[in-house]
């Protein structure tokens, strides 16, 4: 790991409640074993491109790009009032 990059996560993590930390902590576990057994260029699993295929036509052009634009107007947004 880049010196830089440990030292600044280690100094935001110092920031953080001990609540917040055990958080932190459980999140980079589950992150480890992937990680670690794929290496730094290896593709994360997911779905095949032939098993993919099976969704081919499953929603029309018109309806995929509805859906598209929904979740970018309503998902990639950030309420800090949310919170």
């Amino acid at each position: 790991m880049d010196t830089t990059l440990e030292e600044t996560l280690n100094a935001k993590v110092r920031t953080l409640t001990p609540a917040q930390q055990r958080y932190v902590l459980s999140i980079v576990e589950a992150l480890g074993p992937t990680v670690e057994a794929l290496g730094p260029t290896v593709t994360p699993p997911g779905i095949s491109g032939p098993d993919a295929l099976q969704f081919v036509g499953l929603f029309s052009k018109e309806d995929a790009g509805e859906m598209m634009r929904v979740i970018e107007e309503d998902c990639e947004r950030i309420d800090p009032d949310e919170w």
